[in-house]
């Protein structure tokens, strides 16, 4: 089955695999069913864009601190020991108490619910099991060996029993749609496992209109992440998560609500400042790796220990964390350490790169430093240029590998970074729309590498600095559009917040800039192309920080006003599923 098909499978699919197959690259279902699409991800539907759509039903999730202490369980690298949870939590009458009355407090008559009880052990799921039903709340704890594992989903069904208490059974590869209520009763920090569980009650059934989530958090060591699950079904930036808790949550799918009771609500905040701790955080972990003895690449530090990219390159770099941990013992120091330290906090302006062939000319150049440069890798090297100089005059691409290579930390770093890139790169193919640029149709680019990219710039240039919505090439009468969808912030005034939006994947409405009218010039190079010679490209991005996807060559269709000109451009080529919802999304009202 080829690639493009792959948008007629995705309803079908799970949820956690709903929202996306890149996310669990490790499960055997993913694993059989990628081959089919030759390996590659054509399109992707995040939870809350599938809860906005309404192809899930919306949740209610509650945070409630269940007062465990759990800053003396041992910690390993999957996360706390689970034995020593078990423990903590088996014959803990005060906890199940706990979850009882606030499950009758969130929903009135617990004999109503169709309940899924995530515990940590057989053992927990059995005690919780027999609390509940002596309370008057019919339960089963259902587990691989249990004798009612067959019947268990019928009874639940029939409400014959109200909650089936489970250990590492109905994550996945179940379909329980009638489920209505989910109780968190174990901690985790693995996203994909959260989304595997919080799936359970998405699904649509007559008569349900919500899902119910009841979260038990309790006093957590400083390793526990919540930074890595919460973004995972809010959709909220890890940047963005102080925020958005002090908040609480005010953006959220339509439906959709999310409450931290007060002491949980310090719980998280605190666990966020701690996640977020900077070099010295992630130098212990990285050094703690090394103890065991694995110094292991980026792509394994990242898997190991949960971290994002992000928190690398805030962290001063993939180089710099090496050289804190004592990594780098027979590389330079002084100023040359200093020098190679700022070049591997640079690196992180490439996080955006989804082109692999660019990544990887990098890395077939300084493999051979002295060899001569194709006019292609002149291009790329100039793009790469571009993000590590921002003061100053940029230096001839052949200066730019020779500077590098100089640097094997650097060297290493590069390719190490371009592993973990390119596997996150989701459209198959790498189409140049036009042939003396070096930019691939649908991928993202900083500003700066795309006047790099075209040209524009080259060695020796100083002002790299461009801020403007068009940028003109005149000798070879091309003009750039760049959009930026959102335009709330303050960096936009009232007369700057032009009306720009997908119609369709063909089809794409902009707004020249407001002096722009169909009497001067300034009007008539639009509306007069592509007779009058001129071509124009597209270049969008959804916030002002963000990079920009090269949606290729448009053509003029129509407009309509003036000062500005509202003006309808046909894309030569259409855009992929994944960029028309995000860009129809923010279309303005």
């Amino acid at each position: 089955m080829p690639a493009r098909s792959y948008q007629a499978v995705v309803p079908r699919l799970e949820p956690e695999l709903l929202v996306g197959l890149t996310a669990t690259p490790e499960r055997s279902d993913n694993q059989s069913l990628l081959p089919d699409f030759d390996g590659h991800v054509a399109a992707e539907l995040r939870l809350w864009h599938a809860l906005d759509d309404q192809l899930l039903v919306p949740f209610e999730y509650y945070g409630i601190s269940d007062g465990v202490d759990l800053r003396r369980v041992r910690w390993t690298r999957t996360g706390y020991d689970a034995g020593v949870l078990g423990d903590l939590y088996t014959g803990n009458d005060a906890r199940a108490d706990l979850i009882r009355h606030q499950l009758a407090r969130k929903v009135g008559d617990p004999r109503r619910v169709r309940a899924l009880g995530f515990c940590v052990s057989v053992a927990h799921a059995e005690f919780m099991a027999a609390r509940f039903t002596a309370a008057g709340i019919p339960s089963l704890a259902v587990h691989g060996d249990s004798p009612e594992r067959a019947d268990a989903p019928a009874r639940l069904r029939e409400r014959d029993v109200n909650v089936l208490f489970t250990c590492d059974l109905y994550n996945e590869g179940v379909d329980l749609p009638f489920v209505d209520t989910l109780l968190l009763l174990r901690p985790t920090q693995s996203a994909t496992l959260f989304l595997q569980q919080l799936g359970r009650g998405l699904r649509h059934h007559p008569g349900k209109t919500t899902c119910l989530v009841l979260d038990f958090i309790g006093q957590h060591r400083d390793e526990f992440r919540f930074d890595a699950v919460l973004p995972a079904f809010t959709g909220v930036a890890r940047g963005h998560l102080r925020e958005a808790v002090e908040q609480g949550f005010p953006y959220l799918p339509a439906g959709c609500a999310l409450q931290l009771d007060a002491v949980a609500r310090d719980q998280v905040l605190a666990s966020l400042r701690a996640a977020i701790g900077g070099a010295r955080r992630l130098t212990a972990e990285l050094r703690e790796l090394a103890a065991t003895g694995e110094r292991p690449r980026l792509a394994r530090f990242l898997e190991l220990t949960g971290r994002d990219l992000d928190d690398v390159y805030a962290a001063g770099g993939w180089t710099t964390l090496r050289r804190a941990a004592g990594l780098l013992a027979d590389a330079p120091d002084g100023d040359e350490a200093a020098e190679t330290d700022r070049v591997s906090e640079l690196l992180g302006r490439l996080q955006h790169v989804d082109e692999p062939a660019r990544l990887r000319t990098y890395r077939d150049v300084l493999r051979a430093p002295a060899r001569p440069l194709s006019d292609l890798e002149r291009r790329r090297v100039m793009m790469l240029e571009s993000q590590l100089t921002h003061r100053g005059t940029l230096r001839a691409a052949e200066d730019v590998v020779g500077y590098l290579a100089a640097r094997p930390p650097i060297v290493t770093e590069l390719e190490e970074l371009r592993e973990v890139l390119e596997d996150r790169v989701a459209l198959p193919d790498e189409v140049v729309p036009v042939a003396d640029w070096s930019l691939a149709l649908h991928r993202h680019y900083s500003r700066r590498a795309i006047v790099a990219g075209t040209g524009y710039v080259a060695a020796g240039d100083k002002n790299l600095n461009l801020q403007a919505g068009v940028l003109k090439l005149e000798d070879t009468r091309r003009e750039l559009l760049f959009v930026t969808l959102d335009k709330t912030g303050k960096g936009f005034s009232p007369t700057t917040r032009y009306r720009d939006y997908a119609i369709s994947a063909t089809h794409f409405h902009w707004e020249t800039q407001s002096a722009a009218s169909v009497d001067r010039p300034s009007g008539r190079r639009y509306v007069d192309s592509p007779a009058n010679g001129w071509s124009f490209f597209l270049f969008v991005r959804t916030q002002p920080k963000a990079p920009f996807a090269f949606l290729g060559p448009v053509t003029y269709e129509g407009h309509t006003g003036d000062r500005p000109i509202a003006i309808t451009w046909r894309l030569t080529h259409p855009l992929p599923a994944l960029l028309h919802d995000r860009y129809a999304t923010l279309r303005p009202t």
